[in-house]
């Protein structure tokens, strides 16, 4: 680690640490603090609400029992009871105008009604009109208004023990083209005479608007949404219905066809656990949302629950808490960033002579080799500067070693590929010299014959034949001698195929074929006569490993616009897992003693590398091995590298 970096982390840990242990100490105490005030308020917010709705349900259930209780009720159903028709008008005119005028001075009220003991309506009052009866009632002889027999809430009323039947909270008759019909509470009084027979009933509905009302008066200052959710366990279309929602638009899904539900926004799972929950609490949504809730029961019958719901979120809830990290955190950066202005202006000071040895180095190591630390320090720095320039004339030293043992491996396996071929030369030599002896004796013949014209042409075709034994002998001369490496640009697939000439007898002798697919005009730079060297050997172990009448393939093609690739496959029986650990390994040979130096590959290997190159040997898909070679093409950073290399081996 550099010393500017070390003074950064320093400075940087004095500095943070202490906000750090504000951030994730004092902080989070107080958002836990801050959590359990808001729970507790809602909470407390929740059951006042719970508290509120109960004091207008119960309220409207006593407003309507002294409905039940006034003479002018009892009086008409009862004559409407017992069929007394002489003062049914009377009794029903003065029942309406005191139901105008309760109405009036009662506005919570949205309709009174009256049924007879067959639930037919026989008087109504909705809104501050008379609702008139335009229906016949033939066996009693009267008007009705509905018939209210086969209604829920009728036969509901009927069957109760309570004394005041409250229906379901939900909208009244739904019209069609209506943007909004307010939501009400039914509340249903059957009468009843002195002989407790059943006579009528009285039936009021109470605007829902005072729940409403109760509802945002309550949530007044508080964050978050609130709902009321009915969960019911005999009417499915009802369960999870929102009955309260700021939006009108999402209340009463079951009766608007709508599908807003709150079970589908929360979830089945989460909805299912919410109703299941007897008692107040919160639960965290994986979205974000938290939702506080409150069971209440308006139901005497117990029917039915309404859940009181307040939705709120963390981004919400700790948004104080956020703004408190965020100041932190950027004082924490502006911090860093000072210390980090600080650090680099004290490792400036301080790191100079580190960076200046540290420059050095890195220059020796891209290449210039006779470069030294040259300050006159007798400090610390002075001291590396020694060792480091010790160091130099060590590794230069080792390297003039190491060059030289390369390149006696190298001549000596020249010479060992040399004596591979040896075999061959006498072959290859003694047939062009058995036709010039033949054709010196036709010139002999020609020229006793006076065929001076024939005798030039035999006579230039001894020259050619001539010239091919100087080029065998000179193909084997320049490859067994030893020459300082010259980089340069030459053509690797020309040198492919001089190379293959130069092995021929070789693939002759064991009835072997070269196919090869060679991409012309591979330029590269490099000393041409090493990577012959390779090619030699690689050849060599590949004729050694076929079967006779095989067929060795061999192609070379760029690839990635900046790499040659050459690929040599033979047929043979490949090679072990062992011996593919160890293949480049110097002295390292399958082959039997006294058929190899076990040197060819391990050269071959090193004089890839110097080349900036890669040779592998693996065992191929059907049979035999494959050997392969990368090289890089010919670019003018290579140029720039071989001279390097170039000037290093000079060195």
């Amino acid at each position: 680690m550099r010393l500017r970096q070390k003074l950064f982390l320093i400075l940087g840990l004095m500095t943070s640490i202490p906000l750090l242990v504000l951030l994730f100490g004092v902080v989070e105490r107080i958002e836990s603090d801050l959590e359990q005030r808001i729970t507790a308020e809602l909470q407390d917010t929740l059951s006042t609400m719970s508290t509120e709705v109960d004091s207008i349900i119960s309220s409207q259930i006593a407003t309507v029992k002294g409905l039940s209780h006034v003479p002018g009720v009892n009086d008409f159903i009862s004559t409407a009871y017992e069929r007394d028709e002489n003062s049914y008008d009377d009794k029903a005119l003065a029942l309406k105008q005191f139901f105008l005028d309760y109405q009036k001075s009662v506005s919570a009220i949205q309709a009174l009604r009256v049924t007879d003991e067959t639930g037919k309506t026989i008087l109504k009052v909705k809104e501050g009109k008379n609702i008139e009866p335009l229906l016949v009632d033939n066996d009693r002889g009267r008007y009705y208004i509905a018939d209210q027999s086969q209604r829920s809430f009728f036969r509901e009323a009927l069957n109760t023990s309570e004394q005041v039947f409250i229906s379901d909270f939900e909208l009244g008759q739904v019209q069609k083209d209506a943007e909004f019909c307010p939501a009400m509470l039914r509340y249903s009084v059957p009468i009843r005479n002195e002989k407790d027979t059943f006579t009528g009933m009285l039936i009021v509905n109470m605007w829902g608007t005072r729940i409403d009302t109760a509802v945002q008066a309550t949530m007044s200052g508080q964050s978050g949404k609130v709902y009321i959710v009915e969960a019911n366990d005999n009417i499915t279309s009802r369960d999870g219905v929102y009955l309260y929602h700021h939006d009108t638009q999402h209340r009463f899904a079951n009766q608007l066809g709508t599908p807003y539900r709150f079970d589908l926004d929360v979830g089945e799972d989460v909805w299912k656990t919410l109703r299941a929950q007897a008692e107040p609490g919160s639960m965290k949504l994986n979205d974000g949302r938290i939702l506080f809730y409150n069971q209440y029961s308006p139901y005497p019958d117990g029917r039915s629950k309404w859940l009181l719901v307040v939705e709120t979120s963390e981004d919400i809830i700790f948004q104080p808490i956020a703004q408190l990290r965020s100041t932190i955190l950027y004082l924490l950066v502006i911090l860093l960033v000072v210390s980090l202005l600080v650090a680099v202006w004290v490792a400036g000071r301080l790191a100079q002579p580190v960076q200046h040895l540290a420059r050095v180095i890195d220059r020796y190591k891209e290449g210039e080799r006779r470069l030294r630390y040259r300050e006159k320090r007798s400090d610390d720095i002075g001291v590396a500067g020694k060792a480091f320039n010790s160091l130099c004339e060590k590794i230069e030293k080792t390297k003039k070693e190491r060059d030289k043992a390369q390149k006696a491996a190298e001549q000596a396996e020249r010479l060992a590929a040399v004596g591979q071929m040896a075999a061959g030369i006498g072959h290859e030599i003694n047939n062009p010299l058995l036709n010039i002896m033949s054709l010196a004796t036709l010139a002999e013949q020609s020229i006793s014959e006076k065929n001076n014209q024939q005798a030039e042409a035999d006579l230039s075709l001894l020259k050619e034949e001539g010239k091919r034994c100087a080029s065998i002998v000179q193909g084997i001369l320049n490859f067994s001698r030893s020459s300082e490496p010259v980089f340069e640009e030459f053509n690797l697939s020309e040198l492919l195929v001089d190379t293959l000439e130069l092995l021929q007898h070789k693939f002759d002798k064991k009835n072997l074929v070269a196919d090869r697919t060679v991409q012309p005009d591979l330029k590269m730079r490099g000393d041409k006569s090493q990577i012959q060297q390779v090619l030699v050997n690689v050849f060599l172990n590949a004729i050694y490993a076929s079967p006779e009448g095989e067929i060795i393939t061999i192609t070379a093609y760029v690839a990635n616009q900046n790499k040659i690739i050459v690929k040599i496959l033979d047929h043979g029986d490949g090679i072990t897992r062992d011996d593919a650990k160890r293949i480049f390994n110097p002295f390292f040979s399958t082959k039997p003693v006294g058929q190899g130096t076990g040197m060819g590959l391990s050269v071959s290997y090193g004089i890839i590398d110097k080349h900036h190159g890669k040779i592998s040997i693996e065992n191929a898909k059907d049979a035999g091995a494959i050997v392969k070679i990368i090289l890089p093409l010919a670019t003018s950073e290579q140029e720039e590298r071989h001279a390097g290399i170039k000037e290093s081996a000079a060195g």
